[in-house]
């Protein structure tokens, strides 16, 4: 299934092509695609190489394949993708 607005958490986001910040200002914002997601970290493939940022200081901004644009605050990606699918009672 691919991710859209109504399903994003519930979903993989490996692949999307992705805005990521700061509201703190702890890093300058950076895009790319998200080629690896981790518990507590997304890795990025940017125009500069690769970047590792950690999901609970971060906001997504994610343009869906569908044309959809969906900010994500980090915190409620924090746990790998089958933690997420549990914690929110949805089964595929």
């Amino acid at each position: 299934m691919k991710p859209s607005p109504d399903n994003i958490l519930n979903n993989s986001i490996i692949g999307v092509k992705a805005k990521i910040y700061s509201p703190f200002h702890a890093f300058k914002s950076v895009y790319g695609t998200i080629i690896d997601e981790s518990q507590n970290t997304i890795t990025i493939l940017t125009r500069r190489g690769i970047k590792k940022l950690l999901k609970k200081y971060s906001v997504l901004r994610l343009y869906l394949h569908n044309g959809y644009v969906v900010e994500v605050n980090g915190k409620g990606l924090i746990g790998t993708l089958a933690e997420r699918i549990k914690k929110r009672g949805v089964y595929l």
